[in-house]
């Protein structure tokens, strides 16, 4: 006995109701089908209801990106005035720092000179992954750095041999994975620019989960 053939669930919509039409066309007038269970009118209400909702979905679509457009023009119009506002009280100040804060205004960072080392990563906080196996490090952004060296090491921490490279990251953050859960391990990290690694921060301990 042969089986129908339909997979309908891969159609696109358009290509579904009219399939779907066609077959109740065909079954009008057709002596092998006098009467089905759906009705074609069932069918036929189910396309009609469809395609009103796939009508109904793609105004929504015009309506969305019209909506962010607008709001994407409205941002660039904010930014704009707003640091327009800032470069007139920057010039007000004359550079005043605590001016400048008492507007609610960051001032930017004093830049690391070109020939000095970068100072080593503080904060470092080792916490658990998302995953088993995994370790998820985070530590305080240092001006200047360029990447960061993280290292690993699973037995005395005060034995520099025993300490090796784990990852690179470009962010003050890292996801550490493929550990053996329920062995600890220490992290420590240090910064890099142009002219070379910092010291290695205080390490941080962790157990993988």
């Amino acid at each position: 006995m042969s089986k129908i053939n339909l997979n309908l669930r891969n159609y696109p919509g358009e290509k579904l109701i009219t399939y779907a039409r066609q077959i109740v066309q065909n079954l009008d007038g057709n002596g092998n089908f006098p009467t089905t269970d759906p009705s074609a009118g069932k069918v036929t209400e189910a396309a009609d209801k469809y395609e009103g909702a796939m009508t109904d979905e793609a105004a929504a679509k015009k309506n969305w990106m019209e909506k962010t457009e607008i709001a994407h023009q409205k941002r660039g119009n904010l930014v704009l005035v707003t640091t327009q506002l800032g470069g007139n009280i920057e010039n007000q100040s004359g550079g005043d720092p605590a001016k400048i804060k008492s507007a609610g205004i960051d001032v930017k960072a004093k830049p690391v000179r070109s020939d000095q080392k970068l100072p080593k990563p503080a904060g470092l906080a080792a916490t658990t992954g998302d995953s088993d196996g995994e370790i998820d490090l985070h530590w305080d952004c240092v001006e200047g750095a360029k990447s960061y060296r993280i290292e690993i090491c699973t037995e005395n921490p005060l034995d520099k041999t025993k300490w090796q490279n784990a990852k690179t990251a470009t962010k003050s953050k890292a996801a550490i994975t493929g550990l053996t859960s329920g062995e600890g391990y220490w992290f420590r990290v240090c910064a890099i620019n142009t002219n070379g690694e910092s010291a290695m921060s205080d390490p941080a301990f962790k157990v993988a989960p």
